[in-house]
């Protein structure tokens, strides 16, 4: 019983922290390295145009693909985990 009530604990813990890592690429195809498109949406920045979004928080990546589309960038979700 402990243990299933601590597998249950980790399992909820690692579930609600899940992030993704998006880029903004501009009509180059080259990784804009503004942070502030990052930053702007509620993501956290790790440089080099690499940002961290939960991937519950929906209004996060909305304001990052705006952020983006207002620099004429396109963003890309790298599917690659982050943590915030």
């Amino acid at each position: 019983m402990k243990f299933t009530i601590i597998a249950t604990s980790v399992f909820v813990a690692l579930a609600s922290a899940q992030a993704s890592t998006f880029l903004c690429r501009d009509i180059s195809n080259n990784v804009m390295t503004d942070g502030s498109i990052c930053t702007g949406a509620g993501g956290k920045d790790f440089g080099r145009g690499i940002c961290c979004i939960a991937k519950s928080n929906a209004l996060a990546q909305s304001r990052f693909d705006i952020n983006c589309d207002d620099k004429l960038g396109t963003t890309q979700n790298t599917g690659e985990a982050c943590q915030l």
